[in-house]
């Protein structure tokens, strides 16, 4: 397999390390370990210091695939297999399910990661773009018009990274039955799943029946990302059972301590959520309020879901208006130009403490020639 050069992570690389704020995470602010079990009962705290650091199951401790499965309707632990990462759970299930002529359909922008890793195992990919025209909605009849019986599996990603798009339950509903029609697999990354209107989440495309799967992370939501637990979530068995085998030949196992700090976090995936709803909510607010101030430069359809939003830049080019607020104010901020689009857009976290400094940065770059 021959892959490409990851656009977002070469511009982390570049720039990310020697900023002291990020405008640009999708993640909300981490928590610190001290924080994370301070709210912790007794059991938890006992689990972190009776664990051993040996060699685990393959799929995760039971313990920690239970409490994933805990967030499913219809899903037990033996329909949950977790990994370093929702990362490796996405290069793990791809290989699985996509072989060198496969026909796949990814709905973007989204994370570089679910469009090139299908291409680089061979298969052809047809991609249908939500577009900022359009506000970031998704066109159904595209998407039912790229989908073809050759094709064998469309992927989604909803809340959206980066535009924080999100799906009604009914148009939700509107994409499995159309997989199901088509006999393909639905591959939904949920990573932000938890973050939606009201409180109220997106139907998880793994209650909806065998050949849809969920893609889940205490890496985003959570402010987990150090954690590095993500997972796959599917009533097909299986699949499951593949991508066993093939994870042997992988990474084989689970950090154990990072499985701890995933569970004790979904254990209190009540006040994790709550704190990254308040933060996201507060901040999304604010993005609208210096937004609207200046639209005579910036523009923007508000984030309906998720941790991020794109504004939109009238009169800079992205990269290169990104590439001073790192050199000149050391605020790392991404451009829309690394996510396989024009150069015309920030992608904007609402997650983190310090957006406020992060606008101030955006505005003296603004305002300067």
């Amino acid at each position: 397999m021959s892959l490409p050069r990851f656009a977002l992570e070469d511009w982390v690389a570049a720039h990310k390390k020697s900023c002291r704020y990020s405008m640009g995470s999708s993640d909300v602010e981490p928590v610190t370990i001290g924080e994370l079990f301070d709210g912790a009962d007794a059991q938890t705290r006992r689990l972190w210091s009776e664990t051993t650091l040996s060699y685990g199951d393959s799929r995760g401790s039971a313990l920690l695939r239970e409490h994933v499965a805990a967030l499913y309707d219809t899903l037990g632990a033996d329909d949950v297999h977790t990994f370093n990462g929702a990362t490796e759970a996405v290069f793990a299930l791809i290989n699985v399910l996509v072989e060198p002529g496969s026909e796949v359909v990814v709905v973007g922008p989204t994370y570089q990661l679910l469009t090139d890793l299908p291409a680089a195992a061979g298969a052809t990919v047809r991609r249908v773009d939500l577009r900022a025209e359009d506000g970031w909605t998704l066109d159904m009849d595209a998407l039912a018009a790229a989908v073809t019986d050759r094709t064998a599996v469309v992927v989604i990603n909803f809340p959206n990274n980066p535009t924080g798009a999100t799906l009604t339950p009914a148009r939700f509903d509107d994409v499995v039955e159309l997989t199901r029609r088509a006999d393909a697999r639905l591959v939904s990354d949920e990573v932000y799943r938890g973050l939606d209107p009201a409180g109220v989440p997106l139907p998880a495309a793994a209650d909806r029946g065998p050949h849809c799967i969920s893609i889940g992370s205490v890496s985003k939501v959570y402010g987990l990302p150090g954690a590095r637990i993500g997972w796959v979530a599917s009533s097909d068995r299986d699949l499951l059972d593949r991508l066993r085998t093939y994870r042997y030949w992988t990474s084989l196992g689970n950090n154990a301590a990072g499985e701890v700090f995933a569970v004790c976090g979904l254990r209190r995936s009540r006040a994790l959520l709550g704190r990254a709803r308040n933060l996201v909510t507060a901040n999304a607010a604010r993005l609208a309020e210096f937004v609207a101030a200046r639209s005579e430069h910036l523009a923007h359809t508000p984030a309906r879901a998720g941790t991020v939003a794109m504004v939109e830049l009238r009169h800079h080019g992205a990269t290169a208006l990104a590439t001073r607020m790192a050199r000149e104010h050391s605020v790392w901020a991404v451009p829309s130009g690394v996510l396989h689009l024009p150069d015309t857009h920030l992608r904007v976290g609402l997650g983190r403490a310090t957006l406020d400094r992060t606008l101030e940065a955006l505005d003296e770059c603004l305002s300067e020639p």
